[in-house]
């Protein structure tokens, strides 16, 4: 196939379930399009399943014996395909989160936007703490093409920058497979909080609550009668260390399923999530997923983030932040399950639809 087009696309490449959908949503969505990306050989094979893409070979023997010689040409040389694409595409969620190190990554970010056809797409902005970080990271919004945040607190920041908008999340419009829902299955999304955190703000100090209510709520539903899908979205984020946690505190795990991400096993997991008549989300995207397939959601929040967007989108059932510990936090939750019909999303067709609209600029970019 001749593509009339080509892009360089940018993505958290650390076999996330949530941001793998995201480049299988990009790559899907324009198929005239050829996409180039750096990554490991895993990585490639994860992503790969879709012909339009095509690693770049960072470490390939020509650039490690050029680097040797003289570092600044094996640096040019890795970039000469991102310079011959009409475009660069960053798609996905945390991507600005003030570390201590923010001003050699915003390096990054200018020179980029100085130089390329830039666009961000499905991101959203910090946590962050400073105003001059806000502020240099405005200036370089105004050099992009387009930067589509999916809630309305990062879009706000920016609200004088003409190139910042906003949309609902990108996967609010996943196509959910059709699956018969099983009236006593319940799918739920784990996270460890030893490991993770977003900059300084880091959920370790939670694990434990956090741990023994999820290993509470897991027991009160098998005690009723439940099936249950444990899940882990990212192993490089610690999430399966988080199902064995629960795992080893349950007295009987005969009714208890666990389906870790592996980066190949896509299609089963969204299965299992249509297929559940509730989702616990801890994971910010096993909650959007949940609401995309139209089935009950309580969100577990561990993030600002999830708090923003359920704002946005006038949530009005149940969720818990697991950074405000309650002893009855594991009892609260199996609660919903026996009530389930309050935690729909309202107006979902709506979202739907409304997140095709991180796609809007480059749609006109590219066609």
């Amino acid at each position: 196939m001749k593509y009339k087009r080509q892009v360089f696309i940018y993505a958290y490449n650390k076999c996330n379930f949530g941001d793998d959908l995201f480049v299988h949503a990009i790559l899907r969505r324009y198929p005239f399009v050829k996409f180039y990306f750096r990554g490991d050989y895993e990585s490639a094979q994860r992503i790969q399943t879709e012909k339009n893409i095509k690693r770049v070979h960072d470490d390939s023997w020509l650039i490690r014996q050029v680097y040797n010689i003289r570092p600044s040409l094996a640096a040019r040389m890795k970039m000469h395909k991102e310079k011959q694409c009409d475009a660069v595409v960053y798609i996905g969620g945390s991507l600005f989160i003030e570390y201590k190190n923010w001003e050699t990554i915003l390096t990054w970010w200018r020179y980029t936007a100085d130089n390329r056809k830039f666009f961000v797409i499905g991101a959203n902005f910090g946590p962050w703490h400073t105003e001059e970080y806000r502020r240099q990271s405005g200036e370089i919004f105004r050099k992009m093409q387009d930067v589509c945040f999916r809630d309305k607190y990062s879009k706000e920041l920016f609200s004088e920058i003409p190139t910042v908008r906003y949309a609902p999340d990108i996967l609010l419009g996943y196509p959910m497979p059709e699956e018969e829902v099983d009236p006593k299955q319940a799918f739920v999304s784990v996270i460890n909080c030893e490991s993770k955190g977003e900059g300084d703000n880091q959920l370790k100090p939670f694990d434990r609550s956090y741990t023994e209510g999820m290993v509470d709520l897991v027991q009160r539903l098998l005690d009723q009668g439940w099936k249950v899908v444990l899940s882990s979205f990212c192993r490089a984020e610690g999430d399966e260390e988080g199902v064995r946690k629960i795992i080893d505190k349950l007295a009987d795990t005969s009714s208890v399923e666990v389906k870790n991400y592996d980066g190949f096993n896509t299609d089963e997991i969204l299965r299992s999530i249509a297929a559940s008549a509730i989702v616990y989300g801890t994971r910010f995207h096993a909650a959007v997923l949940g609401f995309a397939a139209r089935r009950p959601v309580v969100p577990l929040i561990y993030s600002d983030k999830t708090k923003n967007i359920l704002e946005d989108m006038q949530f009005s059932g149940e969720s818990f932040d697991i950074r405000k510990p309650s002893d009855d936090f594991g009892e609260r939750l199996a609660a919903i399950a026996g009530a389930s019909e309050i935690q729909y999303l309202n107006h979902m067709d709506q979202y739907a639809k409304q997140s095709e609209e991180h796609f809007k600029k480059l749609d006109d970019f590219l066609r």
